[in-house]
């Protein structure tokens, strides 16, 4: 059940913080990916910027091209950083 809320915190975090335009990842993207991350995991600030740090090094450059796959790695790698 944990990892479907964090599923759902990452795709909605995706959702809200995705610019059209930018290339690259934005500065405007970073800081809504968090807020909603932050907001949507129930405040876990490490695991969100894990995850967030995972999709800028392994992801693709562009911010509108981040897939499912792209966010079940950034999950997965960043469990570690899950607080109950």
């Amino acid at each position: 059940m944990r990892r479907l809320s964090i599923t759902a915190a990452i795709t909605a975090a995706l959702l809200a913080a995705c610019s059209g335009d930018a290339a690259g990842y934005s500065e405007d993207f970073r800081s809504s990916f968090m807020e909603s991350c932050v907001s949507s995991s129930g405040g876990q600030t490490a695991y969100c910027q894990c995850a967030l740090d995972h999709l800028e090094a392994n992801g693709p450059e562009e911010e509108t091209d981040i897939t499912p796959e792209d966010q079940q790695a950034a999950i997965e790698a960043c469990q570690s950083e899950v607080t109950v």
